[in-house]
């Protein structure tokens, strides 16, 4: 208590380090409001298409229920289901939220893929529904706060905690007269720093609370974040004690600081980002639309060989007979022969991504930004591997929604009232979450500890 009240003290006094905590609040306060009006256009757009399918799908079942006349275009037949599963009688596969969705670091590059039996996961026809490319520039949300502002807060609050008093020669009387000088040294940055972690908490918690409520599926991620606040906050306090046993002056050991951040935060993710795109490249996507349009070309030109194949393939689809002149059972065997000859293309995209996520991993163990990133991706769900998973997932859904329609279709029978309830369902199971990256980052933080409490003594013996 000798030590925590007179730092206290002079904290208070402080007018600068208070009016960094209101800077730093008014920031926060931005930051949760982007957050949760984000959150909230996912939700309101996702409530839309729900809103939309099923008024859709009510407007077709009510058509199905009504006289229908027998001089109807077959494309215009709500009863032929090989129109209806390219067209009306599509769905929306959404990606689930997560408690702390508000804390993505970005905006969502993926919410709803609409899901026909023509179109899989890879088409995406509805993958920019909320324009990433334009919404993620300048945003100012909780992950910007966490992951630049709340360093850049805790150098600026502790470059020159000892750097000042070594400065005036005050260091000089406290080594000659107070005792444990590196205990109230160390006091003095947790009290400056302590503020501004609470500050970047009670903003998770505000928009957790606005978003969704804090429920108890909340929990275990609200500790994780809290989690990152508090290493994020201890290893930049230590980085900025560290820096100032290498430097006589304030001054100095503040760029120093600076440089570090810059290092870390801006330049170790931009080379590393660099080297991952460099060694495993980004799959490309002009090979398999180049697969699809050469399979489209030929499946059309061999349309008659391609449907007796699938008929021979499928011998008891045309036990009650085929109307083989039907240009939806064509249609079919079209789009069979398409999926085989682009598969090989989607096993190598998807291996590839694989394999660069691989990489990523690994290489974001050298750097403590990256590691937060990740951690932070995680607890929103907006983490890459939950993302594939979500698009292997819509491709199996995709193919039990052709298998329902195309077997009508090749078969002949037509859609009644009510027989679109019978529509396959698309479920999405939440992968394994993992959190080894948080635990690296506790490790890089408890190494910066060491440092800083290695060179603490040289620190404060300096002009001894």
């Amino acid at each position: 208590m000798k030590l925590w009240l007179p730092e206290w003290v002079l904290l208070s006094r402080d007018r600068a380090a208070l009016l960094a905590y209101m800077a730093f609040a008014a920031c926060a306060v931005i930051a949760v409001a982007d957050s949760v009006t984000q959150h909230r256009r996912v939700a309101q757009l996702q409530r839309s298409l729900a809103d939309e399918e099923a008024e859709r799908i009510a407007t077709l079942d009510a058509a199905l229920a009504g006289p229908i006349g027998d001089d109807v275009r077959a494309w215009a037949d709500p009863r032929n289901p090989g129109g209806v599963g390219r067209g009306k009688g599509a769905t929306y596969a959404v990606l689930p939220s997560r408690p702390l969705d508000v804390l993505r670091t970005q905006a969502p590059a993926l919410v709803a893929i609409e899901v026909s039996t023509g179109n899989g996961a890879l088409d995406r026809p509805l993958a920019d529904l909320t324009q990433p490319h334009i919404e993620g520039l300048g945003r100012f949300n909780l992950g910007f706060m966490l992951l630049i502002l709340l360093p850049l807060v805790v150098l600026l609050l502790t470059y020159d905690v000892i750097a000042r008093d070594r400065d005036t020669g005050v260091l000089r009387l406290l080594l000659a007269h107070a005792p444990r000088t590196r205990l109230r040294y160390a006091a003095r940055a947790a009290l400056r720093v302590l503020p501004a972690a609470l500050i970047a908490y009670v903003a998770v918690l505000a928009a957790a609370a606005m978003a969704g409520g804090i429920t108890a599926r909340a929990l275990p991620d609200l500790f994780v974040a809290l989690g990152l606040v508090l290493l994020t906050a201890t290893f930049w306090t230590a980085i900025a004690l560290a820096a100032q046993a290498f430097f006589r002056s304030a001054m100095a050991s503040g760029i120093a600081s600076l440089g570090i951040w810059a290092a870390l935060v801006v330049l170790a993710p931009t080379i590393l980002a660099a080297l991952t795109e460099a060694v495993a490249p980004i799959p490309s996507r002009i090979e398999r639309t180049a697969t699809s349009r050469e399979a489209l070309r030929r499946a059309t030109l061999e349309v008659e060989g391609l449907l007796s194949r699938y008929l021979g393939d499928h011998p008891e689809l045309s036990a009650g007979g085929v109307a083989e002149n039907d240009y939806y059972v064509r249609r079919v065997a079209i789009d069979q022969a398409i999926a085989s000859a682009r598969a090989p293309v989607e096993r190598a995209f998807f291996d590839a991504v694989e394999r660069r996520r691989s990489l990523v991993q690994r290489m974001a163990l050298l750097s403590p930004t990256s590691l937060a990133v990740m951690t932070l991706d995680e607890i929103a769900g907006s983490a890459d591997g939950r993302l594939d998973g979500f698009r292997r997932a819509v491709d199996a859904f995709q193919k039990r929604l052709a298998e329902f329609f195309d077997t009508k279709t090749v078969r002949g029978e037509r859609l009644a009232a009510g027989t679109l309830s019978d529509r396959p369902a698309f479920r999405f199971e939440e992968p394994q979450r993992s959190f080894t990256m948080l635990a690296v980052y506790a490790l890089w933080t408890l190494g910066a500890l060491l440092l800083a409490y290695r060179q603490l003594r040289r620190a404060v013996a300096l002009e001894a």
